[in-house]
C-alpha cells in the first residue's frame, strides 16, 4: 500500500462530505443537478489518476 492511495481515498471522502454539504443547504434542483454532475466528474477523474499512477 502506497500512500497515494491514501491520500485518494481521503480525497473521495471530502468530496462526497462536500456534496452532502452542497446537497442540503442548497434548494434550487438545477444547481444540485450541476453539482451532482461534477461530483461525478471530480471522481471519475480520482479513479483515473489512481489507476495511472504507478503502484508501488
Amino acid at each position: 500500500m502506497s500512500g497515494s492511495i491514501n491520500v485518494y481515498l481521503l480525497a473521495v471522502v471530502l468530496i462526497f462530505f462536500i456534496l452532502t454539504v452542497f446537497v442540503i443547504f442548497i434548494r434550487d434542483h438545477k444547481v444540485k443537478i450541476y453539482m451532482s454532475l461534477g461530483i461525478l466528474v471530480l471522481f471519475f477523474l480520482f479513479s483515473y489518476l489512481a489507476a495511472t499512477i504507478p503502484q508501488q
